[in-house]
């Protein structure tokens, strides 16, 4: 028995040391804020011209890949749409794709070494890794044919997928991922099968890969943390304004905390655009660097070192277990209200406070505006109840308008989620509460916000500080359905409890 004791230690020990060698302890993660050159058409250009254009853009993407490596980064992110630009209709986004080959496993597709045909950005990227030896993660447009005997076959004939490419740092395709959910993307089709996509690079690293809008829905982001196990992530992205609870860098951070993973999210760059810029490397919330509307592009690239093998178990599978279960099917979900339940929040509480709607980025929220230096306020929306305890630093009085909100249901952009908010308006006018606004004075020396989310509700905390600002994870708590500050040393611009309930979202809701 003692014998077969010591052979079973020995064996752990052995795939303990084995695991220990095979995956990186630390790495140097690169993300680059791309300001795209497009052209607009009328109607498709050439495929010669289509060249010319975004090979302007992956000439830029070759000298950040070279600087990137000489700051000593291992993998480099490159966003959403950045090597052809926005507003691409299906005909005129055509010239543009190319056939990316499908990656297996036990494939070895170099394209630098190994042209593809029809292939020229692909190979281009592919040889931007190997000439610079890092891996790169790029955004592009994949077309496959199809017949008529394909029932999902568009009528022309073809798939056009917007897709995620990956290169290792010898220029191997590594993967290749077709973004799930759609946002206003006409030129594109949705695949009829979410792919779940990871890879492992030469630096010993697994990573899952989504796109965009993906962020907020469960799959493929969510699955890949929580059923594969994956802890690093990248993220290509051309993300839109959302103040004020989907700033990009915001949203960024509460999805790196709340799945306690590493995240390298590179967003697009189109000033004076609808577009929000913001990009940002993560270690489980924590903001190792990141920027918002920098206009220089020595400024726009950001690296970064980061823990290749974090142990994920304090995000969702661990921490918030509770709040999202592994079987989260449409047929067993519980939809009530619990945890912090109404109860918690007496009638009398917030049938005395004034209330009014305002509308934020389109939903309409119920809201009761901040009037004393240290209050306790409950406001509902519906079924889901907001609270709010916060104080101001000894002596001091409001010079600007702050908010409670409260909303639950669908949003403008298509999905169902509840949320509890606290926002600075833009003046004292109630109809101001929601306008965007980037700058704050007030700080807060403490406050607490917590609702009574659904039980199946995944909530993330997002936080804003004076000028877009991040704060640390060390400054803002958040335990489940709770987010709250004390002794704050930087204005506050908005703090929210964003709780999502996938099995609510409207159908379809990939906004194609």
């Amino acid at each position: 028995m003692a014998k077969q004791t010591f052979f079973l230690m020995l064996s752990v020990l052995l795939v303990i040391s084995f695991l220990s060698s095979t995956f990186a302890k630390e790495y140097k993660a690169a993300a680059f804020e791309h300001q795209p050159y497009f052209v607009t058409h009328i109607k498709p250009p050439s495929r010669a011209e289509a060249l010319v254009i975004m090979r302007r853009n992956t000439a830029v993407y070759s000298e950040q890949a070279r600087e990137a490596f000489k700051q000593g980064a291992q993998i480099i992110v490159f966003p959403e749409d950045g090597i052809y630009g926005i507003d691409h209709g299906r005909d005129t986004i055509k010239p543009y794709l190319e056939p990316i080959p499908e990656v297996s496993n036990v494939s070895s597709i170099n394209p630098c070494i190994d042209p593809q045909p029809n292939t020229d950005i692909l190979n281009e990227l592919s040889c931007i890794a190997r000439n610079n030896s890092i891996a790169l993660v790029a955004n592009m447009g994949d077309i496959q044919q199809c017949s008529k005997s394909d029932p999902n076959c568009p009528k022309d004939g073809r798939y056009q997928y917007n897709t995620d490419v990956v290169f290792d740092r010898n220029g191997r395709l590594l993967a290749k991922y077709h973004k799930q959910h759609l946002y206003f993307e006409k030129a594109f089709n949705t695949p009829t099968k979410c792919e779940f996509v990871t890879f492992v690079t030469l630096f010993q690293v697994r990573f899952g890969v989504f796109t965009c809008f993906d962020m907020l829905f469960k799959d493929p982001a969510i699955d890949l943390v929580q059923t594969y196990g994956i802890q690093n992530i990248v993220f290509p992205t051309a993300w839109s304004h959302g103040f004020p609870t989907l700033i990009s860098i915001e949203f960024q951070q509460a999805w790196s905390r709340v799945n306690c993973v590493n995240l390298i999210a590179a967003d697009l760059y189109i000033p004076d655009s609808e577009f929000g810029t913001g990009s940002g490397i993560y270690d489980c919330g924590e903001p190792k660097i990141y920027i918002f509307n920098q206009k220089l592009i020595k400024k726009r690239l950001l690296v970064a070192t980061l823990n290749g093998n974090r142990n994920s178990l304090n995000g969702i599978r661990g921490r918030q277990a509770k709040l999202y279960r592994r079987d989260n099917t449409a047929s067993d979900l519980d939809d009530t209200f619990t945890a912090k339940n109404i109860e918690k929040f007496p009638m009398k509480q917030y049938k005395n406070v004034d209330t009014f709607k305002g509308n934020v980025s389109g939903n309409m929220f119920t809201m009761s505006k901040l009037v004393s230096s240290e209050s306790e306020i409950s406001l509902c929306g519906d079924h889901l109840c907001c609270h709010l305890n916060y104080a101001l630093p000894k002596g001091k009085e409001f010079t600007e308008s702050f908010a409670l909100g409260a909303f639950l249901g669908e949003s403008s952009n298509g999905f169902y989620w509840e949320v509890c908010l606290l926002l600075k308006c833009f003046s004292s006018e109630e109809s101001s509460c929601g306008r965007a606004v980037m700058d704050s004075e007030t700080v807060f020396e403490s406050f607490t916000m917590t609702g009574n989310f659904s039980s199946n509700a995944l909530v993330f905390p997002t936080v804003l500080g004076n000028g877009f600002s991040l704060l640390s994870t060390n400054e803002i708590k958040f335990q489940e359905n709770s987010i709250s500050g004390d002794a704050l040393e930087q204005p506050l611009l908005t703090a929210a409890l964003v709780g999502r309930v996938f099995s609510k979202d409207p159908q379809p809701h990939d906004r194609s």
